[in-house]
C-alpha cells in the first residue's frame, strides 16, 4: 500500500493556496486552493464568491467558506428560505393555470355610472355602466365592458298661459304665445309648463324590459337636477299626464285692482349646482283697458251726433255745477247724452287697448265745423274701472289737470271718461304712465 501511494513522478506533494487563474498554475503534483471570494475580482469561469481546489491546473471541487458555524447555519437558512419560496410560487403559478374564477358585481352602486352625458337643460341623457358577464363560449371566462345606459330626460320645456290677451285684447288658443300676457285687473291668471320626454328614453327603458305600463313622471330619472320655479321645488307628483308631456300648473293669487306685473323664473339644480335657468320677464301683464277719442284708431267725431259732441265737450268736467244728466240738446230723440255715450262705449268696448306703462297716444286735433266755424275739442280717454292711478305727460311735462266723469254700463262696469285740460289744435300726443305711489 505505501509503494502504490508513491509520489507522481517521484516528486513530492505539496500544497499551495493563491487566487490565480488555474491556466496560469504549472506546479506537477501539487493541491493548490484557489480564493474566488473577492467580489470585485472573480476569476473567469468559477464559482464567484467560493473557494476551488485544484490538482495542478485539475478541477477537484468548490464551495464557500464560513468563518463560524454560526455563519454556516446562518447561510443555510437563507438558501433553505429561498429554496421553499421558490418551491411555493412554482405550485402557485400551477395553481393558477387551472383554477376557475368567480367575479362578483354590485350595480346598486352609483359609483359604477360613469361618462354622464347632460343635456340643455341639466337632465340625464345616458351614462356609461361596467358590464360583467360570463363568455357563452366558456364559462370560466368573464367578459368586462363598458354598456351605454340611456335615460328619459326633459328634452323641451313649453310656457302656456291660460287665458290671456295680446295688448288688443284679443285672444289667442294657441296660448304658447307670449305676446297673449295680458289680463284685465281684477282677474286671475294661471300658467301651465309643459315638460316633453324624450322618444329614445322611452325606448330605451322597453327595451331595458321595464314595464309599458309605468308612469311617465315615474320614468324620470330621480337623480336627474331638481327643479325650481320662483324658489319652490316642483314636486313631480304634481304632474298630469298627457301622451309623452308632463303639465305643470302655476296659479297666483287674485291681484285685486292695482297695475301689476308678474316675473316666473325656471331654474335646475344639480346638488347647489345651477345648469339651467331662464326667467320670463313681465310675463303676466294685469292692466287697464283704454279708448282714446280722435285718434287714428277711433274717431268719436265719426260716430256721435255733431250736437252730442257740442253739448258735453261745451263743459269742463272739473266745473263742480257739471252734470252730463242733465245735458239736453235741442235734436234730442228722447235719448238723453249719457244715453248716448253709453251706447257709444258699447259699441267701442272691444276696440278697447290694454293699457301700458309709458304709452304714447297720438290725437288728430282736427276739430268739427259748425255755422261756418271750426270747433276743436279736448282730447278724451276712456278707462275701465274706477280704481286707475295714471298720470299724463305733454312733452316730457306733467300736466295735474284732466279730470274725469264716471259712467255705468247695463253690468254695472264702471267707466272714467278722462278730459285734458283744453283744447288742442293740430296732431300732438300724451304720454301715459302708472302712478305707484
Amino acid at each position: 500500500m505505501k509503494n502504490f501511494l508513491a509520489n507522481k513522478h517521484n516528486v513530492p506533494l505539496s500544497a499551495y493556496i493563491t487566487d490565480l487563474n488555474p491556466t496560469q498554475i504549472t506546479t506537477n503534483g501539487a493541491l493548490t486552493i484557489i480564493d474566488n471570494s473577492d467580489p470585485n475580482n472573480h476569476i473567469y469561469g468559477l464559482v464567484p464568491n467560493s473557494y476551488c481546489i485544484f490538482l495542478d491546473n485539475l478541477f477537484l471541487a468548490s464551495g464557500y467558506g464560513f468563518s463560524s458555524y454560526n455563519h454556516f447555519e446562518k447561510a443555510s437558512y437563507i438558501i433553505n428560505t429561498y429554496e421553499g419560496v421558490i418551491t411555493y410560487i412554482g405550485d402557485e403559478i400551477n395553481d393558477l393555470r387551472n383554477k376557475t374564477f368567480n367575479i362578483e358585481y354590485s350595480y346598486e352602486n352609483s359609483e359604477n355610472k360613469i361618462d354622464h352625458v347632460y343635456n340643455t337643460y341639466g337632465w340625464l341623457k345616458q351614462y356609461k355602466e361596467i358590464d360583467v358577464y360570463k363568455s357563452p363560449e366558456n364559462n370560466s371566462t368573464y367578459i368586462i365592458q363598458l354598456k351605454t345606459i340611456h335615460t328619459p330626460y326633459i328634452s323641451d320645456i313649453q310656457l302656456e298661459l291660460i287665458g290671456g290677451k295680446d295688448i288688443y285684447g284679443h285672444n289667442d288658443n294657441n296660448s304658447t304665445d307670449l305676446i297673449y300676457n295680458y289680463f284685465d285687473v281684477n282677474n286671475s291668471s294661471h300658467v301651465q309648463l309643459s315638460f316633453t320626454i324624450t322618444d329614445n328614453s322611452i325606448i330605451a327603458n322597453s327595451q331595458n324590459g321595464e314595464n309599458d305600463n309605468i308612469s311617465i313622471k315615474e320614468k324620470i330619472i330621480q337623480n336627474a337636477p331638481n327643479l325650481y320655479i320662483n324658489d319652490e321645488i316642483v314636486d313631480f307628483n304634481k304632474f298630469e299626464e298627457s301622451g309623452q308631456l308632463l303639465t305643470y300648473y302655476i296659479d297666483y293669487e287674485n291681484i285685486n285692482s292695482e297695475y301689476n306685473t308678474k316675473d316666473l323664473s325656471l331654474v335646475c339644480k344639480r346638488d347647489n349646482d345651477i345648469v339651467y335657468s331662464y326667467t320670463f320677464k313681465n310675463l303676466i301683464k294685469w292692466r287697464y283697458k283704454i279708448l282714446p277719442f280722435n285718434t287714428e284708431y277711433i274717431n268719436a267725431l265719426s260716430q256721435l251726433e255733431l250736437s252730442t259732441i257740442m253739448a258735453f265737450d261745451n263743459y269742463e268736467f272739473s266745473d263742480t255745477g257739471f252734470d252730463i244728466q242733465n245735458i239736453s240738446n235741442d235734436t234730442d230723440d228722447n235719448l238723453t247724452i249719457l244715453n248716448k255715450l253709453k251706447s257709444f262705449i258699447e259699441n267701442n268696448e272691444d276696440s278697447m287697448v290694454y293699457l301700458d306703462d309709458n304709452t304714447e297716444i297720438e290725437f288728430n286735433g282736427t276739430g268739427y265745423k259748425s255755422n261756418n266755424s271750426i270747433f276743436f275739442t279736448h282730447d278724451y280717454i276712456l278707462v275701465k274701472y274706477n280704481t286707475i292711478k295714471i298720470d299724463f305727460y305733454f312733452n316730457n311735462i306733467k300736466n295735474n289737470n284732466w279730470n274725469y266723469i264716471e259712467l255705468n254700463n247695463d253690468n254695472n262696469e264702471i267707466f272714467r271718461l278722462y278730459q285734458s285740460p283744453r283744447r288742442y289744435i293740430g296732431k300732438h300726443k300724451w304720454i301715459i304712465k302708472y302712478n305707484y305711489e
